[in-house]
C-alpha cells in the first residue's frame, strides 16, 4: 500500500528489485467484515484478526500495521 510520505509507493515486487528500490513490506491479504453502524470506530476490533488469520498470523506476528479506514453510506 502507498504512505502519504514521499518517495514510497506500492509497486510490484519484481518492478521494486529491477528500479534497485528497497521493499519495506509486503501486501499479504484483507478481510471484509461488518460490524454495527452504530458503534463508531469498531470495525478496526474485528477485521484486524481476521485479515490476520487470512494471512495465517497472529497479531502478534505483525511489527506494524498501515491502517487505511474507509466510509461508505
Amino acid at each position: 500500500m502507498a504512505s502519504p510520505s514521499p518517495p514510497s509507493t506500492a509497486a510490484n515486487s519484481s518492478v521494486a528489485v529491477r528500479k534497485g528500490s528497497p521493499i519495506f513490506g509486503v501486501f499479504r491479504t484483507y478481510a471484509i467484515v461488518g460490524a454495527n453502524p452504530a458503534i463508531m470506530g469498531v470495525s478496526l476490533v474485528v477485521v484486524m484478526p481476521a485479515a490476520a488469520k487470512a494471512a495465517g498470523l497472529k497479531l502478534e506476528d505483525v511489527e506494524l500495521f498501515e491502517i487505511n479506514k474507509t466510509f461508505a453510506s
